[in-house]
């Protein structure tokens, strides 16, 4: 295997595999195309997927790791014979890479909100068996992620957190916010994907839940809203989904909305590519997002980005992100939620004044090329700081 002991800046985005951390690598690295000090970086990737692709189109140094875990396992216990003492390694989203502490300059984008929300119980909906594998990879996330030297969060609100409740050095964390991703845009339509996705239910309102099937996303609680507006007399409305169907929770999903009688107001489309995300969302009428807790949703600037009205979770991460350019609703509760919903589908004035408010709150966000900036600011802020001595690392998990 090919070493790199030199100055390159490491761009470690094995971690990344789908969703929204797939969607923002291929955004960051688009951004890199036309930067001058590209050559600058190497990227390690996985083979032969769309990082990979995208990295070589681009004409980014790579580095290919087997795409498997296994094989990454065996690169990240290597990077000490790859890289020189001292390099920094940036890793978009994930944990420090294993055997790289106290010996690479770690910058550690953090996007594992759950982490620092301990009075939310995330992992409570899971049999106790499920419940005590996800809880041990939470241990190995906060244990790499304490290794770090520099860290960034996608919000102050979890920066705020990170610093008064775990205790990491104020000096060493960062804000780089959201960008609607470069791919998505009402100039960047596949017009095929558009054709296809105007035919799903097209005399209906469309909410969209642009989501795979975790249950974090909340999507059975769909099933007691729908129910709740059929029973107060609304029944022009659909609910699409994105989710492959192959996972336990997808199959609930889609039992429960049998279950409820609402299998005709309920069409679950499959995994989207990220290019057919700006097709799809031209094709809805409105973007939800019900999770329990996100880091921040995607979905929130490219509702705003292609002029959609936004329903959200109301809690203090969304609050804190979205302003005033969303409806908030508590998903748990069926009737405040469907009557909010029966807003949104009725009101055309609403509407209008969401889709206002919502490009007002998109112009405080960076577009993908300050964002590329803001990174490459923090990470040469991490650079010029060196690593994090160990004395400085005090932090503490709740």
């Amino acid at each position: 295997m090919v070493t790199e002991k030199n100055n390159y800046v490491i761009v470690n985005l094995l971690p990344v595999v789908a969703g929204g951390g797939l969607q923002n690598a291929l955004s960051f690295i688009k951004s890199f195309r036309d930067i001058d000090n590209k050559r600058d970086f190497i990227f390690i990737v996985r083979t032969d997927t769309e990082i990979d692709n995208l990295c070589k189109q681009c004409g980014l140094k790579s580095i290919q790791v087997g795409n498997n875990n296994w094989e990454r396992l065996k690169f990240e216990l290597m990077s000490k014979s790859m890289f020189s003492k001292g390099q920094v390694c940036f890793t978009l989203f994930g944990p420090v890479m294993l055997g790289s502490s106290e010996y690479l300059n770690n910058v550690v984008g953090c996007a594992y909100s759950n982490l620092f929300y301990p009075e939310v119980p995330f992992w409570s909906y899971l049999p106790l068996h499920a419940r005590i594998k996800k809880e041990l990879i939470d241990v190995y996330r906060r244990k790499q992620l304490s290794k770090g030297d520099f860290w960034l969060f996608e919000t102050e609100a979890l920066k705020r957190r990170a610093i008064e409740l775990c205790y990491f050095p104020a000096g060493r964390v960062d804000v780089v916010p959201m960008a609607a991703s470069g791919l998505v845009s009402p100039s960047n339509i596949d017009s095929k994907r558009f054709d296809e996705f105007s035919q799903l239910s097209p005399d209906r309102f469309k909410f969209l839940f642009l989501s795979g099937a975790h249950p974090n996303k909340r999507l059975h609680l769909l099933c007691a809203i729908g129910a709740q507006m059929r029973k107060m007399g609304y029944e022009d409305f659909s609910f699409i989904t994105t989710f492959e169907e192959d996972t336990p929770y997808a199959q609930f999903v889609i039992s429960e909305m049998n279950k409820y009688g609402l299998s005709n107001h309920h069409w679950n489309i499959g995994k989207i590519s990220p290019s057919a995300v700006s097709a799809l969302i031209t094709t809805i009428d409105c973007m939800c997002t019900f999770s329990l807790l996100e880091s921040f949703s995607n979905n929130f600037v490219e509702a705003w980005k292609m002029e959609v009205p936004l329903v959200v979770t109301d809690g203090d991460w969304s609050r804190a992100s979205c302003g005033e350019g969303a409806i908030y609703v508590h998903p748990d509760d069926p009737i405040q939620c469907a009557d909010a919903l029966i807003s949104v589908c009725s009101n055309p004035e609403l509407v209008a004044s969401l889709i206002k408010k919502g490009s007002k709150q998109l112009s405080s966000y960076p577009n993908p090329e300050k964002k590329l900036r803001l990174y490459l600011d923090a990470i040469t802020k991490a650079k010029e700081m060196g690593p994090c001595p160990m004395d400085n690392k005090k932090i503490k998990w709740c």
